[in-house]
């Protein structure tokens, strides 16, 4: 999920813990809750693909992660620079409130399509229940109306977080029963099935039933979409090929190694360089497109690579 769902579920469900947390408790499970994206921060072109959702995203790493936000905000406590705030914070408390926003953050991660390397270092595989994207309306809705109810009517809050974390199971229940369909629908045709949800469309991002499918048998991958009642073939998306006389491209080493349903053309330009388009059918546009990455070559030279993922292109010369 992206960071504003994350801070918000932190905010509204942990009003559900029984216990009379310090404010500073609060603070800090909030803070354990966004702290993991920090590995997002695009400081070179394979940082995005080999780093977010790996090292800070993971249940081994997650104490190590949960202690910053706890240790900073007890020092700050001891340090009297938070004034009556601070008064009464013990490390304790602080840490397992940050732990349990670290926990959030990977519960919400891994419903999604993402993947998450929920097991690093011990594993790099990536762990994803493929129930929605990460933006998901029927998420992040409940919880903005929930904090504006909390704060309206404190003395209700706990009821209300109640009905927010009831809306999010109901959501993704659904999510889940719809999946089982589609998949079901989809493996009559006899192959390898994999489904992840499309929201591709702003309708779609308002449907439960809207997903895209990658079935194959060998090296052939045939795309569907699934919109309602509604099946679209859109083709056929050859595997990515080996190109034993490809020149070495890190960038694109790191999105085979991070995407979950690769696909790949080549075109030849003008200018004679090739060019190669690799797509990731899990963030498939309205257009049909799920083009990623680019990369030129020619005469066996690597020209330029660029990457681009909900942002500015990432880009990598040679």
């Amino acid at each position: 999920m992206e960071g504003i769902t994350h801070a918000l579920s932190a905010a509204v469900l942990s009003q559900l813990v029984p216990l009379d947390w310090h404010t500073g408790a609060a603070v800090c499970m909030v803070a354990g809750s966004v702290l993991p994206d920090a590995d997002g921060l695009p400081l070179w072109p394979e940082h995005y693909l080999r780093v977010h959702r790996g090292m800070t995203h993971s249940l081994v790493t997650s104490p190590v992660v949960a202690l910053i936000p706890a240790a900073g905000l007890f020092v700050l406590g001891r340090l009297d620079l938070l004034g009556h705030a601070g008064a009464g914070m013990r490390l304790g408390p602080l840490f397992l409130a940050s732990l349990a926003g670290v926990w959030l953050h990977l519960l919400l991660d891994w419903i999604n399509s993402y993947g998450t390397q929920l097991l690093w270092p011990l594993s790099r595989r990536r762990y994803a229940l493929d129930l929605n994207v990460i933006v998901d309306p029927f998420i992040s809705l409940p919880l903005i109306a929930g904090l504006v109810g909390i704060l309206a009517r404190p003395g209700w809050r706990r009821w209300i977080a109640l009905g927010c974390a009831f809306l999010l199971l109901v959501h993704l229940t659904a999510c889940a029963l719809l999946r089982r369909r589609a998949t079901a629908r989809l493996a009559r045709l006899g192959q390898t099935v994999r489904v992840f949800p499309y929201k591709g469309t702003l309708a779609a991002m308002f449907r439960w039933d809207s997903w895209v499918a990658l079935a194959g048998r060998g090296n052939e991958q045939k795309v569907y979409r699934l919109v309602g009642g509604r099946m679209e073939d859109l083709g056929m998306r050859p595997q990515p090929p080996d190109g034993p006389d490809w020149p070495p491209d890190g960038l694109r080493e790191a999105f085979l190694d991070w995407s979950r349903a690769p696909a790949c053309s080549m075109h030849k330009d003008e200018d004679g360089s090739v060019r190669l388009r690799f797509e990731d059918v899990r963030f498939m546009r309205a257009d049909g497109d799920a083009t990623l990455l680019v990369s030129r070559i020619r005469g066996g030279r690597l020209l330029e690579t660029r990457f681009s993922f909900g942002g500015p292109s990432l880009r990598s010369h040679v």
